[in-house]
């Protein structure tokens, strides 16, 4: 679950850990709540009170991305490790064992 053991880092990848996990089941709710919000206003031939399951399907799903990023940006501040995962040190000539590749410098990926 959260571990607090290494100070704030740890603690934001455990949440991260968490929120990722979590979602791909949120962002498929806001896209059926969409599209159940488009259907419906389709099929009420434009009455604007049906709109309102549209407006606040597209404002979870944009709350929900932005609160992605946001911990992404914060981890990746904090820790140094783009995949933020907890616990877990970034990669770098120091720290990586056999078999990791470290890009060099003026490379964008090892992939």
């Amino acid at each position: 679950m959260l571990n607090t053991s290494g100070g704030l880092p740890t603690i934001v990848a455990s949440i991260i850990q968490i929120f990722n996990q979590l979602i791909p089941v949120i962002a498929v709710l806001g896209i059926v709540f969409f599209m159940i919000g488009v259907i419906k206003y389709i099929y009420s031939e434009g009455e604007s009170d049906k709109r309102t399951m549209i407006v606040w399907s597209l404002v979870a799903l944009f709350v929900l991305f932005s609160v992605w990023g946001i911990l992404r940006l914060v981890c990746s501040t904090f820790t140094g490790n783009s995949s933020c995962a907890a616990g877990v040190a970034s990669c770098n000539t120091a720290n990586c064992g056999p078999g990791y590749y470290v890009p060099g410098p003026g490379t964008t990926s090892g992939f």
